[in-house]
């Protein structure tokens, strides 16, 4: 106890024990379809960011050039 007392922030002298967890069957559920649950929201995830990538956008460029003479002569 004296070593639970050193690494926590508060005291745990009147600590003892577990405390009661509701056992029920409905509230379990197995971990396949918890792993199912997060396969499918990982793949919907992909395929949002794979049709991102295909849809249409909008870029635009330019080029500024200093010529001798013209226009843009006096740019620096």
């Amino acid at each position: 106890m004296a070593e639970l007392n050193a690494m926590a922030i508060g005291d745990l002298s009147g600590v003892s024990g577990t405390s009661a967890l509701p056992v029920r069957a409905g509230l379990a559920q197995p971990l396949a379809v918890t792993q199912a649950e997060a396969e499918k929201i990982r793949a919907i995830a992909a395929a949002k960011v794979d049709r991102a990538g295909q849809l249409p956008g909008l870029t635009a460029g330019g080029t500024v050039a200093r010529w001798a003479r013209g226009a843009l002569s006096g740019c620096a």
